[in-house]
């Protein structure tokens, strides 16, 4: 696909790792989402964000390497003093809370994976530098004013749960 037949591009980025934007480029910031430390119900942890360091010897579902996600998720583990033993790897969410829920792995967890219900898995806080992403939605320069672009924004938005 060439770049010229994008019409929107939706952008996440993690604390420590700012990307400037490509020249050209219109930017819109759209929610910040909080990220959340998950683990199986049955693995006990303080209910603080010394619970990172209690999964320090448990597995790990993370995306794949060469991610920003992967990268800022391994950040974050190292800063708390270990590195995660990475059991599985995946870039769909979805199957990062089934490994939580059915025990086999710790994972982070953004607050959209849960689209407004209530987590199915223990979660944690996070360090605050560390505790959220962002996400907006990218466009080519002078497209921002496009009625589909404004129209596209808006529904995202809304959809977004408060």
């Amino acid at each position: 696909m060439r770049c010229s037949s994008v019409d929107l591009v939706i952008v996440e980025e993690y604390p420590d790792s700012p990307q400037p934007p490509a020249a050209g480029i219109d930017v819109a910031p759209l929610c910040v989402d909080p990220i959340r430390l998950a683990h199986p119900r049955t693995v006990r942890t303080p209910q603080n964000q010394a619970a990172l360091a209690a999964l320090a010897g448990h597995p790990w579902v993370l995306e794949p390497a060469g991610t920003a996600a992967r990268a800022w998720a391994v950040a974050v583990c190292r800063k708390a003093g270990f590195e995660p033993d990475v059991r599985y790897e995946s870039s769909d969410l979805l199957l990062h809370v089934r490994l939580v829920e059915s025990g086999h792995a710790a994972a982070f967890l953004p607050y959209l994976t849960w689209r407004g219900r209530r987590p199915t898995v223990a979660t944690r806080p996070l360090p605050k530098p560390q505790s959220h992403r962002r996400i907006s939605t990218a466009v080519r320069q002078g497209h921002a004013d496009h009625p589909a672009i404004r129209s596209l924004r808006q529904a995202l938005t809304s959809a977004l749960p408060s």
